[in-house]
């Protein structure tokens, strides 16, 4: 194996083998560290002034509602305002209030 040998000697089996053992596991954790930015989501949200905002992260502000998508950008799962929540729970109410009436 001439792409082993130092200076017209040839590497001992035990280090050659252990060279090879690292370089695989360097070639791997690359690998690994590359295919997780690959699988990365992304996030959209409208924010204060109107503009839709693409970002890596989601908004810091937990009453905003935002899309988390996938990296061909599909719709992954959506996270609704707590604006939303609550206009959608006090609707809710309105309707169970006026089935009770009802009965």
């Amino acid at each position: 194996m001439d792409c082993y040998t130092r200076r017209d000697r040839e590497l001992p089996a035990a280090l050659r083998r252990s060279l090879a053992r690292c370089v695989s596991c360097a070639l791997g954790l690359v690998i690994l560290l590359g295919s997780s930015a690959v699988w990365a989501a992304s996030y959209r949200w409208v924010d204060e002034k109107g503009r839709v905002v693409y970002s890596d992260v989601p908004p810091g502000n937990s009453s905003r509602g935002y899309v988390e998508l996938s990296p061909q950008g599909r719709t992954l799962r959506q996270v609704e305002s707590a604006e939303a929540r609550a206009k959608r729970a006090a609707e809710a109410n309105r309707l169970a209030a006026q089935a009770r009436v009802q009965r």
